[in-house]
């Protein structure tokens, strides 16, 4: 029989890490999906599909169901098959350079293109508590109202606006507001006016952060900071150690300043209209 090397420590750590952010990725992308009339959910094999039923690829995604799984053509078949009877756009997510490498293999042949690429990150949950800096009153959203004033910030995260972004997030507020909410969504505002925000997801025993974003006018203010160290706080104060992101290059530099480091990579791919 062939030898096989000894698995280090530090390769088995490694690997618990993106076991979690693997969970804390699948969980985000389709715990609500129940919860917003017209969304659904479906396993194909190894894989999650989650399709919120609207013409936006935000919350219509697949990834794999955990960290041991592997993607093969048969199941990267299945999913185009399917992705592609909606008429609807998606995503596809590969998290660390093995899914990475598995998915540049197969997907491409049943119509999916590669999107960003991005850098996974974690970093510890830091203990000190939240306020207000950078010129932002923060907040915890806790009320559909904020949801909204949420939503419709995220939605300027795209030019024209991403209404069905916003749709699903509204159609969402209920289960978001929920005491004991897997996902918290904290906003910043300035003068009143809700101009920066992020959304801090809880699951596999990590801290998640998503969907941070600031208006364009006031981007430059270390208002994303301050987003992140608010939502940071909510985790320490549900009792979780470890935060997880997955950032563009130009975001990746503000995230190591508040002590998050590159541990793998992420991959998109795109399928449908949007493609």
């Amino acid at each position: 029989m062939p030898h096989r090397p000894a698995v280090t420590d530090d390769e088995r750590a490694g690997a618990a890490t993106m076991a979690a952010v693997q969970e804390n990725l699948r969980s985000h992308a389709s715990h609500l999906h129940h919860l917003v009339p017209g969304a659904t959910t479906h396993r194909l094999g190894p894989v999650e599909l989650a399709d919120s039923g609207l013409h936006h690829d935000t919350f219509n995604t697949l990834c794999l169901a955990s960290w041991s799984a592997s993607l093969d053509a048969t199941t990267a078949e299945r999913c185009a098959g399917l992705v592609r009877g909606t008429g609807r756009p998606f995503s596809f997510w590969a998290l660390g350079q093995r899914q990475v490498d598995d998915a540049r293999r197969h997907l491409p042949r049943v119509g999916f293109v590669a999107a960003e690429s991005e850098a996974v990150m974690t970093g510890p949950v830091p203990e000190q508590r939240w306020g207000a800096t950078s010129g932002l009153s923060v907040e915890v959203v806790e009320t559909p109202e904020g949801v909204a004033e949420y939503a419709e910030l995220l939605a300027h995260n795209w030019t024209p606006p991403a209404r069905d972004v916003a749709r699903f997030l509204v159609a969402a507020a209920g289960h978001l507001t929920r005491p004991g909410s897997r996902s918290v969504l904290v906003v910043g505002r300035h003068r009143g006016r809700v101009v920066s925000g992020a959304e801090v997801h809880l699951a596999g025993g990590v801290a998640g952060l998503y969907g941070v974003a600031t208006l364009e006018a006031h981007r430059g203010r270390g208002h994303a900071s301050t987003i992140v160290s608010a939502a940071l706080g909510v985790a320490a104060s549900r009792g979780y150690a470890r935060t997880c992101l997955q950032a563009t290059e130009a975001g990746a530099g503000i995230y190591e300043r508040l002590g998050y480091r590159r541990v793998d990579v992420c991959q998109e791919y795109a399928f449908g209209p949007s493609a």
